[in-house]
C-alpha cells in the first residue's frame, strides 16, 4: 500500500458523492464527521455546504492513509497542499474504458442521475450535491430510459386496470383540499 491517496481512489470518491473536483481534493479531515454521516464544506460554489456521505464512500475514507503532517483528505506532494489535479489520471481510466466523450464533471452527473432513476427527488438530490436551487439539480438528473418506461407502464396499467374495474379507484383517491373548494364554490362535484 502506498502511503498516500492515489488518484483512482480520487475518482472513486467522486462517483460515490457527486462532489465537485475542488471539493474533493481540498476537503480535510477535520471537516468529516463519521458519527454523523456528514462533511462540513467551508468553501463551495455555493459556500458552505454540509453533504451527508454515503456509506462506501465512508468505507473509501478509511481505508485511506493519514498523512503526518497534512490537514488534507488527498494531500498532494507537500503533506500542507491538496492534491491540485488528477486530469491525466481521469484521461488515462476513460481512455481504457473506451469512454471517449465523458468528463470528470460526468461523474458529477452520473451521482445524480443513479439518485434520480432510483427515485430520489430533486430536493433530496439538490442537497446531496449541494445545489441551493432545484433548476439547478434538474440539470444534473438524468432519468434512465427504463426507469422512465417503468413509470410510464406502471401509470398506464394501473389507469387500464380501473377502466376495466379490476380495481376500486375511489378509496385511493381523495381529493385536495384546494380541489374540493373549487368544486364547492362552483357548485360542481
Amino acid at each position: 500500500r502506498l502511503n498516500f491517496a492515489s488518484t483512482d481512489e480520487v475518482d472513486r470518491f467522486l462517483l460515490l458523492t457527486g462532489w465537485r473536483e475542488k471539493e474533493a481534493l481540498t476537503v480535510r479531515w477535520a471537516e468529516l464527521n463519521e458519527r454523523n454521516g456528514t462533511a462540513t464544506l467551508p468553501d463551495t460554489k455555493t459556500d458552505k455546504s454540509v453533504r451527508t456521505i454515503g456509506a462506501p464512500a465512508w468505507l473509501l475514507l478509511a481505508d485511506l492513509p493519514r498523512i503526518a503532517g497534512s490537514p488534507f483528505v488527498f494531500p498532494g506532494r507537500s503533506p500542507d497542499k491538496p492534491l491540485i489535479e488528477i486530469n491525466r489520471t481521469w484521461d488515462a481510466v476513460r481512455i481504457a474504458a473506451k469512454l471517449d466523450d465523458v468528463r470528470l464533471h460526468d461523474l458529477r452527473h452520473s451521482f445524480a442521475s443513479v439518485n434520480a432513476s432510483s427515485g430520489g427527488s430533486l430536493l433530496v438530490i439538490g442537497k446531496l450535491l449541494g445545489h441551493r436551487d432545484t433548476a439547478t439539480t434538474a440539470k444534473y438528473a438524468h432519468l434512465f430510459d427504463d426507469t422512465v418506461r417503468t413509470a410510464a407502464d406502471t401509470t398506464s396499467t394501473t389507469i387500464s386496470e380501473w377502466l376495466a374495474g379490476k380495481l376500486d379507484a375511489t378509496p385511493d383517491i381523495q381529493p385536495t383540499s384546494s380541489s374540493a373548494s373549487r368544486r364547492s364554490a362552483d357548485g360542481r362535484r
